[in-house]
């Protein structure tokens, strides 16, 4: 039995190291306009993705506007965005991965950008303007 849990975990490891290549090579098309290459990698990603969660092995990608888990997700930087939601996802950065459910190591949370409000306008006095109340009452 120690041998073939052993057996999974490698396997397990190896199929995150693929999924890890993966990611990169749609980033690479992603840059391009050759969307055929790009939505080939994907089926592939989709295609791999079924065998591996067959044995408990799951992808976190988050999508635009999820709710913020510090369970599945590390948020590694902030951009203003009036589109999602602030302290929601703005993108995934690098995906994560579950065993079973759980984490498959500590570091397999997926990377994540949040949204963060606009900045509002700094406060000027010049841009106050003044109201008349008509005569002060005593």
């Amino acid at each position: 039995a120690g041998n073939l849990a052993r057996d999974l975990n490698d396997w397990q490891q190896t199929a995150v190291s693929f999924f890890q290549y993966l990611e990169r090579t749609a980033d690479l098309y992603a840059q391009e306009e050759d969307d055929g290459s790009k939505a080939l990698i994907l089926k592939i990603v989709g295609d791999f993705e079924k065998m591996t969660s067959a044995l408990g092995l799951q992808r976190i990608v988050p999508a635009a506007d999820d709710i913020m888990s510090d369970r599945i997700h590390q948020c590694v930087d902030e951009q203003v965005s009036s589109e999602v939601t602030p302290g929601n996802v703005l993108y995934c950065q690098r995906w994560g991965y579950l065993r079973k459910g759980e984490l498959f190591d500590p570091n397999s949370r997926a990377r994540v950008t949040l949204a963060r409000q606009p900045e509002q306008e700094p406060f000027q006095e010049e841009n106050i303007q003044a109201v008349d109340y008509g005569p002060a009452r005593n």
